[in-house]
């Protein structure tokens, strides 16, 4: 769509910035990259493609997530190596470029070092002033993978000079400390919630297409939590207005609630909820409920108002 519209519009320069080793590493996400660097050059436009390694950011998060910060003894996948660049770098040769015209090649860029994630992390820590011990681990179905040899990543021409050691300090002083990690926000409290003893906990993913119904009114053995995680979901319990729920917002049914409806009522996107359902062992999750003619009453009238 970005290569049509650049062609339609006349583009005098179309300017991408792909990664290095999209040519070489079989990661779903590098070959996309290589895909999309074929269409451009084959697009008939002025066109350039800088491949950048990992930017320092990226190698951050990265040895953060297995727990860099708090834990004694840190899980570190063995044989993982990065060649992290500052992004700045990077969008001053993206300036350079865009001043300079169309070269129609692809170049790549790297940081100064070629560094083990064990090295990064024993960086990072050394900065944080922490004392911890890696262990070797490989995490299944993990993004390491694509880092995993020693040559796929590795530019033809390292051309970043800040590196990592310099990054991790300056980004430690910049903040005046690592922050801590997120605070958790309270979204939803019921202060009273009717379940049973012992019991069951259901979590469902629920998909609607453009326009789709969900279940028909139903209702459920105890309370349900809501979170929209696409799109806009359409509920109507008895006794309340229908309300639209939005994609990061969350909803609660309790317990005995009648669910009248729950829709997408987008004609053009999907929308997809989670539902973390409280039940009797044993029983239906969803119990469908006959409404009486013309009415919006069940015929069963222990089936309650919403509270």
């Amino acid at each position: 769509m970005l290569v049509q519209a650049a062609r339609e519009s006349g583009s005098p320069h179309f300017i991408y910035v792909s990664i290095v080793g999209t040519d070489r590493s079989p990661a779903l996400y590098y070959r996309a990259k290589r895909e999309a660097e074929n269409l451009i050059a084959q697009a008939g436009l002025p066109w350039s493609v800088v491949r950048a390694t990992q930017f320092h950011s990226f190698g951050l998060r990265l040895i953060q997530s297995p727990g860099t910060d708090a834990l004694n003894v840190i899980p570190v996948p063995p044989d993982t190596r990065l060649q992290t660049i500052a992004a700045d770098e990077v969008a001053e040769r993206l300036v350079t470029l865009a001043e300079q015209g169309a070269t129609h090649q692809i170049e790549e860029m790297g940081g100064p070092q070629v560094l083990t994630l064990e090295e990064m992390v024993q960086s990072y820590l050394r900065e944080r002033n922490r004392e911890a011990r890696l262990r070797a681990v490989e995490p299944p179905n993990s993004l390491f993978a694509a880092f995993r040899s020693d040559e796929p990543l590795r530019p033809t021409a390292a051309r970043g000079k800040q590196t990592w050691d310099e990054f991790v300090r300056s980004w430690y002083h910049e903040r005046g400390g690592y922050p801590a990690p997120k605070a958790q926000t309270l979204v939803l409290s019921e202060e009273t919630v009717q379940v049973h003893d012992p019991v069951q906990v259901s979590v469902l993913t629920v998909t609607l297409e453009p326009g789709a119904q969900g279940a028909p009114p139903h209702h459920h053995p105890g309370p349900v939590f809501g979170y929209v995680v696409e799109g806009e979901v359409l509920f109507e319990m008895r006794g309340h207005v229908p309300r639209i729920y939005k994609q990061g917002e969350v909803f609660y049914e309790p317990y005995g609630c009648l669910h009248l409806l729950a829709s997408n009522p987008s004609p053009f996107q999907r929308a997809v909820f989670v539902a973390a359902l409280l039940g009797e062992p044993g029983q239906p999750i969803l119990t469908p409920v006959q409404l009486q003619v013309g009415t919006n009453n069940p015929i069963d009238s222990s089936q309650g108002v919403c509270c």
